[in-house]
């Protein structure tokens, strides 16, 4: 099943432009409606350093009525940069796509890999291997050997993962609280 995933055709979004992330990927704007957010802890990635956003869907809350395993809205949006040396690398993107939390039916993922200017990153939907600078770019299919470990997380985005003072301008459990976002919030105390 891996291998068909990396063999299907591939359609939009080819370009990371074309996923929301930047409101003017030229000077490297982040759309208003995207959250930064950094993880209590992050798992190491070669002294990479890296960026991560949400988007959720106006309105929508993500079901956390069990609090170790939420569930996002469809249309849920997340990225994650990797720079290295002052270069960016990569972005990875995955989309919330359908009702549950089946990795292949109801997220879709992707790696963007940048051009030397970085003006722009395309998908590389079968990964690159010993990309310049960097080791490896997941395929869409090597996207699962972390994500698909429990159905429906998005990695470094829980209550566990987002329970404390976050840098300012980065969202933290209580921001999520404060937008109404959780269907059952925690008493924060």
């Amino acid at each position: 099943i891996d291998a068909a995933i990396d063999a299907a055709p591939f359609v939009e979004p080819t370009l990371l432009s074309q996923t929301g992330l930047y409101s003017d990927i030229g000077t490297k704007t982040i759309a208003a409606d995207v959250h930064e957010f950094l993880p209590r802890w992050q798992l190491w990635s070669d002294e990479a350093v890296k960026r991560r956003w949400i988007w959720l869907p106006p309105g929508a809350m993500i079901d956390t009525s069990d609090m170790d395993h939420w569930k996002f809205p469809v249309g849920t949006k997340v990225w994650k940069e990797f720079v290295r040396a002052g270069n960016r690398i990569e972005t990875r993107f995955l989309e919330k796509i359908g009702p549950g939390d089946e990795w292949i039916t109801d997220w879709f993922a992707v790696s963007f890999q940048w051009d030397a200017g970085e003006t722009e990153a395309t998908a590389v939907p079968a990964g690159v291997i010993d990309d310049p600078g960097h080791d490896d770019i997941p395929s869409r299919s090597d996207c699962r050997k972390c994500h698909d470990q429990v159905p429906g997380r998005i990695l470094g985005f829980s209550a566990l993962q987002l329970d404390y003072d976050a840098p300012s301008g980065e969202l933290d459990l209580d921001d999520l609280i404060q937008m109404n976002a959780l269907s059952a919030p925690p008493t924060i105390t």
